[in-house]
């Protein structure tokens, strides 16, 4: 059995995840964002499934450690 904390709103998910409210939004009109379920009008996501979504997909590229930007190649360029 799931326990309720596991199913989160968007606003929830958009804290845990950084995505935004209306990115959501619109990944949920075009199918495209993390598996959603409607009850009635609520929208809910179960976060141990949206955790399965967000390993699956691909990744944005290098990320730099906060601080760190300064001492690259990159930062000289103007």
């Amino acid at each position: 059995m799931s326990s309720s904390r596991e199913w989160i709103n968007d606003i929830e998910l958009g804290e845990r995840t950084g995505l935004g409210l209306q990115w959501l939004r619109v990944a949920r009109m075009r199918n495209s964002g993390p598996p959603f379920k409607r009850f009635g009008r609520r929208v809910l996501y179960h976060w141990p499934t949206v955790q399965t979504w967000l390993s699956s997909q691909p990744g944005g590229g290098d990320t730099v450690p906060k601080g760190e930007f300064e001492n690259t190649h990159a930062s000289q360029v103007v």
